[in-house]
């Protein structure tokens, strides 16, 4: 397999581009997600630590 990664904030191109997302919140994994069943809500929770851990 191939693996790419892709650091950006624009969440609409982070959704078409992959297929899971890693994200980050104070340097620390606060979940990994499966672009095709998440919303941007969703991460946004994640990207400031007020949604629940995740893994996909």
């Amino acid at each position: 397999g191939t693996a790419v990664i892709y650091v950006g904030e624009d969440l609409d191109v982070l959704l078409q581009l992959c297929d899971r997302i890693l994200v980050l919140c104070a340097g620390k994994v606060s979940g990994i997600v499966d672009a095709r069943a998440t919303k941007k809500e969703e991460i946004g929770l994640l990207m400031t630590h007020l949604g629940e851990e995740a893994t996909a």
